[in-house]
């Protein structure tokens, strides 16, 4: 498994499962087998309404918390009280801290400088290990340093072949912060790109398997979002996969600037 090393010095999994509208029954199955196959990482949030489903998974399997990697987030709603919601995201999970928490989306510059003030004081206490964002574009970063003590050390963003986020991640490389993708599969159109066939034909794995590869290589964190046992267990194939320069070269053909989730400049959360 590859890491990323964060601004303070924690190594995060690159690879993870996602878990957004992963409830119920068949929410803690997937989880269960996730981490049954070995997924080092669990991205969940506020908003997903799923915290049960992973507490009862965690349970259920009896692995040891040092060996998984859990991310929460806050939602906009809770900006305002950043420690009470927390403090009841680790009750509700049965755990007594996140490896990493992330402020959901961005609001305006004040309430982002507050709600960050905020994140710093429960990094500090210990509630949580690493602190980041997410969504957040280069403008709402640019205001956010300004006044923050920590820097945030991950955004994790809608990043794929079609939306690849270079700007915004050599942006976040100049002070160490580490981008972390979700939405990557845009919505299977992945299918219908002659770029990406080729190169899956060339190393005889499927589209999917190259876009996680590619972000991988990048230095991008994954959280592949899957409920059904085959393809969480395919989605792994993409650790064993290694792009050449022709073939990350071919994707940048890719790129549309399209966006298949909310911008974050026009979001009403």
């Amino acid at each position: 498994m590859e890491y990323i090393k964060l601004s303070n010095g924690i190594k995060m999994p690159k690879f993870g499962l996602g878990t957004y509208l992963s409830k119920g029954e068949e929410g803690i199955e997937a989880i269960k087998e996730a981490i049954k196959l070995g997924y080092p990482m669990i991205d969940t949030a506020r908003v997903y309404k799923n915290e049960q489903e992973i507490r009862e998974a965690l349970e259920i399997t009896g692995i040891q918390r040092e060996n998984i990697w859990i991310t929460s987030k806050a939602w906009t709603k809770d900006f305002g009280d950043i420690r009470a919601e927390v403090v009841r995201a680790l009750e509700a999970m049965g755990v007594k801290y996140f490896n990493l928490y992330l402020l959901h989306w961005p609001k305006t510059y004040v309430e982002n400088a507050d709600a960050w003030k905020q994140m710093e004081q429960i990094y500090e206490e210990g509630l949580v290990r690493a602190i980041g964002v997410s969504n957040f574009q280069i403008h709402h970063l640019d205001r956010l340093l300004k006044t923050a003590k920590i820097k945030p050390m991950i955004n994790q963003v809608e990043a794929h072949p079609n939306l690849p986020q270079y700007n915004l991640q050599e942006y976040c490389e100049q002070f160490n912060c580490h981008l972390e993708a979700y939405g990557s599969f845009m919505n299977n159109e992945g299918k219908d790109m002659p770029e990406l066939v080729e190169i899956a034909q060339k190393h005889d794995c499927s589209i999917y398997d190259v876009t996680l590869a590619w972000l991988m290589q990048r230095g991008i964190a994954v959280i592949p979002k899957s409920v059904t046992k085959s393809r969480i267990a395919s989605n792994m194939n993409a650790l064993n996969i290694k792009l050449d320069d022709e073939d990350m070269e071919l994707i940048k053909r890719c790129n549309q600037a399209k966006r298949y989730y909310p911008c974050p400049d026009n979001h009403s959360f």
